[in-house]
């Protein structure tokens, strides 16, 4: 239901005919159309964008174990890896 009373807000609108009317005259004038394609209009190949490397986390046995209070985990830090993991 829409309330006459409401104002509405003034939403851009996507002329989808005049859209494809561009494409056709471009076409039909041999302009190049960009659509993403390549010259045989295949699907163009993007180059992929590069993800930031996620930070290693520690293993967990590298951590002291959270029960431990603060003061003993300069001990842990210098206990054998062994007995670490």
């Amino acid at each position: 239901m829409s309330d006459p009373n409401v104002d509405t807000p003034d939403v851009e609108t996507t002329d989808r005919r005049a859209i494809l009317e561009q494409g056709f005259d471009a076409v039909e004038n041999n302009e190049p159309v960009d659509a993403g394609r390549d010259a045989q209009g295949r699907f163009a190949k993007t180059e992929p964008q590069e993800e930031a490397p996620e930070p290693a986390e520690e293993p967990v046995w590298k951590r002291p174990p959270l029960s431990w209070k603060k003061d003993y985990h300069e001990v842990w830090q210098k206990a054998d890896p062994r007995l670490q993991e």
